[in-house]
C-alpha cells in the first residue's frame, strides 16, 4: 500500500524538477499589515521624497502589502524594514 499521497507525490516532483517553488517563509496578511502600518509614515515621506505625490505613494504602499503577502522568499527575512524598503523601491521604479 502506498503511503504517500498522490498529490504530495507530485508537488514534490514538481519541486525537483524546478516546477513549483515551495517556502516556509510566507508573510501572513496581519503580519504585513502591521509592518506596512509600523513604517507607513517614513515609507510616505521616502516616496514623497523620489517625487511621488501622496497618492500615488498610497498607491505603491498598498501593491507593497500585496507584494508582502504573495512573497515566496527562499530564505527567512532577517530585516523585515530593508525587505519592506526593497519592495517600495522596486515598485517607484515601475
Amino acid at each position: 500500500m502506498d503511503l504517500i499521497n498522490p498529490r504530495l507525490r507530485l508537488a514534490v516532483h514538481l519541486k525537483i524538477w524546478g516546477l513549483i517553488h515551495f517556502s516556509m517563509y510566507k508573510i501572513s496578511a496581519v503580519t504585513a499589515s502591521k509592518l506596512i502600518q509600523q513604517h507607513q509614515d517614513e515609507l510616505t515621506h521616502y516616496l514623497i521624497q523620489r517625487n511621488h505625490c501622496s497618492d500615488v505613494a498610497s498607491d505603491i504602499l498598498q501593491d507593497a502589502y500585496l507584494r508582502l503577502i504573495n512573497a515566496s522568499p527562499d530564505k527567512e527575512i532577517k530585516n523585515t524594514r530593508a525587505y519592506l524598503y526593497k519592495i517600495v523601491n522596486n515598485l517607484a521604479i515601475d
